[in-house]
């Protein structure tokens, strides 16, 4: 899948939360990802650049943490737990404060969570990550993707196993053909060149029987 690397991070018991992990930021820097143990310890993840995601891995039954670190705006954690966030993903990105009293308008490191809501057996669907609306192409067909962040936001581009998804100018084709028809959700992220953005294909969790 392009523009996207993927570590499979190890499962635990079923019926557990499933989360995923990525940096959609806008800026080049890797953000470090650790994950709190259940004894305390924050075992590091990985440094990871912007666009990339791991696999979804399963969680204990229990509230877990994660860290992001930014090497410039510092550390901020968020939590999971599998009672109200049964599948999501945790990604980091950077937002502008605004100004205050004597104080300029600022970046802080915002991690965040998206529900992705039930499993799904297949299909193709896309969240708009950046400020501006994304116009691109699937199968051909123009799509139009606005702004959001939450689950209800997310736009369905195709639900046949075989998608071909592009910019409108024609650049970066990507097409998924999986021998399984495991469903995938693609990430359209800020860059810092806000002309351009990013993308990343994640599949998402198959359907537990």
């Amino acid at each position: 899948v392009s523009q996207s690397r993927y570590a499979f991070l190890g499962t635990t018991s079923k019926g557990s939360a499933q989360v995923a992990l990525a940096n959609f930021g806008p800026d080049q820097k890797p953000v470090g990802i650790f994950m709190k143990t259940s004894g305390g310890e924050a075992l590091k993840l990985g440094d990871f650049p912007v666009g990339q995601a791991t696999g979804f891995m399963n969680l204990e039954p229990r509230q877990t943490e994660f860290i992001f670190e930014h090497p410039t705006l510092g550390k901020k954690s968020i939590s999971v737990h599998p009672s109200n966030s049964p599948t999501c993903i945790l990604y980091s990105t950077i937002r502008i404060m605004p100004p205050e009293k004597d104080k300029p308008a600022e970046p802080v490191l915002a991690p965040q969570k998206l529900l992705l809501g039930q499993p799904r057996a297949k299909g193709y669907r896309a969240i708009n990550l950046c400020t501006n609306l994304i116009v691109f192409s699937v199968d051909g067909k123009k799509v139009q993707c606005k702004p959001g962040t939450n689950e209800s936001d997310f736009i369905e581009l195709s639900s046949s196993q075989r998608a071909t998804i592009a910019r409108e100018d024609g650049t970066d084709p990507i097409t998924y053909s999986p021998e399984e028809p495991s469903p995938f959700v693609v990430f359209f992220y800020p860059t810092a060149d806000k002309k351009f953005f990013g993308w990343t294909a994640q599949p998402e969790p198959a359907i537990t029987k």
